[in-house]
């Protein structure tokens, strides 16, 4: 562990990683919670536990499919050293939430070349 921790390029993740801990530690105590009472609340209730659960994963996605295009980016970099990923300036939000995985793929990440001038 101390190999990925030490060093300036963890500093730029550190406060992503905690927060995944902390999100992580509280979705596991609502999942418990959940679980034991689902059966018994009403209707209206169970309706609502639903929709979080799928609301969740709909936001879960969507870190996974922009983690999963910056990561595609950056290893399309790794063997050419004249491109360059540029942030898109902008981004369907709309898409995002239908088809994170696509939507941002295609849309996030720009690959800009630079030719020399013969």
């Amino acid at each position: 562990i101390r190999y990925f921790t030490a060093g300036d390029a963890f500093d730029a993740y550190r406060a992503t990683f905690v927060g995944f801990e902390q999100l992580h530690k509280a979705l596991n105590g609502v999942l418990h919670a959940s679980a034991r009472t689902f059966a018994e609340l009403p209707r209206d209730e169970q309706f609502k536990q639903r929709f979080f659960l799928r609301e969740l994963g709909g936001q879960a996605g969507a870190v996974e499919a922009v983690a999963s295009a910056a990561l595609d980016g950056v290893e399309s970099l790794s063997g050419d050293k004249h491109a360059e990923v540029v942030p898109a300036a902008d981004v369907d939000a709309s898409l995002v939430h239908r088809s994170p995985h696509d939507a941002v793929r295609h849309t996030r990440y720009r690959r800009h070349y630079h030719h020399s001038h013969e």
